[in-house]
């Protein structure tokens, strides 16, 4: 994920696409040292079960699976009443705050390459 690219051009953050991505993201961040939200914040998206017990807990996306499978059943149902047709939702998630994304340590500055530095808020 970072090989090749010289420290100070690392990102700040990960989102990772599911919570098993991130779990991944963090043993290997973990093996190279990097620091947890200290020097990278990381944030998985599913809320899996096993998401508060990992050290640092994860910040996580709840995607609201049940919803998601309630949906669709209707839909399908729906389909084989004969009510064709196009079909769009738009659902909510919500974002599970934890240890993981640095919002606890409030608002912090990156280096950047040519001496900037990048201010990144707290949550």
């Amino acid at each position: 994920m970072l090989s090749g690219l010289p420290r100070a051009n690392w990102p700040t953050a990960v989102i990772a696409i599911n919570d098993l991505v991130a779990l991944g993201a963090l043993r290997q961040l973990q093996r190279m040292q990097v620091r947890v939200p200290e020097d990278m914040a990381l944030i998985g998206c599913d809320n899996q079960f096993f998401t508060p017990y990992l050290n640092p807990p994860l910040t996580t996306v709840d995607l609201h699976p049940y919803d998601h499978g309630v949906s669709a059943v209707e839909e399908l149902l729906s389909a084989i009443r004969g009510a064709g047709g196009v079909y769009s939702q738009i659902r909510e998630c919500s974002l599970i705050v934890r240890e993981s994304c640095g919002a606890l340590l409030g608002v912090r500055s990156f280096p950047r390459p040519g001496g900037q530095t990048v201010d990144a808020p707290s949550v």
